[in-house]
């Protein structure tokens, strides 16, 4: 212990066995026949692995051989090794996938580069929901699933983004905050005016295929920091609020819309969503606060 300063002592019995403990009642808690752990051959994946068996038991563990691409060719052989030592069965492969649209962000971003209107239709049918359909994948199409989660979860109704210097963001591709976690307590932050402002407006319209403020709903945006006053995390200003950029993602979200809308009636708002679950405009200023305990 001489190496190691007094002040990052633990005791590692009693550390080990809250984890287990977590594990456990988190795989009771979720119903989950048990659990699965992504295997890089390095120390924080071997450790995770041995708390999982301690927890539920080798036989309630799936290990998933998954090295670093720039790892060293023993990684593979490293983790194959600990999970046969522990009896834990290993598979190779990938169970989940995220798909995610190419995002207008920072002082001056490349709007050309987005995808078009009819390719986010493609990727509406081609993409993760044709994949699920042919493969044991979970994939997820970050804008095209958003239904299912209500449409936009930005500005903390599910999410936020705190950037390196503690500036707390709506959202990770939106560069702008009112609050810094050094200054304020992190209830206080999702509590600030600019966030219920958020809150309040979602979702921004019955389509839930067109979710975003940035790039479906620029103009709902707009609306949020002129009356809030955010500032720029990225340094002068914001490149999304002015032009060329907001006349860019006007013109954007219209094309979008134009096919969107048509998709949105034809198919989701008749098979998978109730009328009038989702309720347009400003909502009751209590709604929006947050209460649970951060």
């Amino acid at each position: 212990m001489g190496l190691i300063p007094e002040h990052l002592w633990i005791d590692s019995a009693r550390v080990s066995q809250e984890l287990e403990t977590f594990i456990k009642t988190s795989v009771g808690d979720f119903n989950r026949e048990g659990v699965i752990v992504s295997l890089s051959g390095g120390l924080d994946s071997s450790v995770v692995l041995a708390l999982s068996v301690a927890a539920v038991g080798y036989n309630k563990v799936l290990g998933l051989v998954m090295p670093e691409r720039d790892s060293s060719q023993d990684s593979e052989s490293d983790a194959r090794l600990l999970a046969e030592t522990l009896g834990v069965k290993v598979e190779k492969g990938c169970l989940i996938g995220w798909h995610f649209l190419y995002m207008p962000a920072g002082l001056n971003p490349d709007t050309s580069l987005m995808l078009t209107a009819k390719q986010r239709e493609l990727m509406r049918v081609r993409g993760p929901r044709r994949i699920r359909n042919e493969k044991p994948l979970l994939t997820l199409d970050f804008w095209n699933d958003a239904p299912v989660a209500g449409g936009c979860i930005s500005g903390s109704r599910h999410y936020f983004h705190i950037n390196s210097h503690g500036d707390v963001e709506p959202c990770i591709f939106i560069h702008l905050a009112t609050d810094n976690i050094h200054d304020k307590s992190l209830r206080e932050v999702i509590n600030s005016p600019f966030f219920r402002g958020f809150r309040a407006h979602q979702p921004y319209g019955e389509n839930l295929l067109r979710p975003c403020p940035i790039i479906d709903h620029p103009q709902v945006l707009r609306e949020i920091c002129a009356e809030f006053h955010p500032y720029s995390t990225d340094g002068p200003a914001c490149g999304l609020i002015t032009s060329p950029i907001s006349d860019a993602l006007d013109k954007y979200s219209q094309e979008v819309a134009n096919i969107m809308d048509t998709v949105w009636e034809r198919e989701s708002a008749v098979r998978h969503f109730l009328p009038g679950k989702f309720v347009l405009g400003k909502v009751d200023e209590k709604k929006s606060v947050v209460k649970t305990p951060v």
